[in-house]
């Protein structure tokens, strides 16, 4: 499933919008929980998404080219050559 896919509020980065302020006013949590998704919605869910990408892109390729038996990768990362 894709992060962003995932409803806000079960994320653990929205806790603290969850979590008791007893000296904020009412307007004053509102304000903090609109920023707080705000910034998730604009900056950690696509950076997120980047990196999901890049593990897709370029880790996992290499990854399941270790695991054949026979690649031309080997396990300590060097390629072979042929004789």
């Amino acid at each position: 499933m894709r992060i962003n896919a995932t409803p806000m509020e079960s994320l653990g980065v929205w806790k603290p919008a969850t979590a008791p302020h007893p000296t904020w006013s009412p307007a004053e949590r509102e304000r903090f929980a609109k920023h707080l998704a705000q910034a998730i919605e604009s900056s950690l869910l696509p950076a997120i998404e980047r990196y999901r990408s890049f593990l897709d892109r370029e880790i996992l390729p290499v990854s399941r080219l270790r695991s054949m038996p026979g690649s031309p990768i080997c396990r300590t990362g060097s390629t072979a050559t042929s004789g």
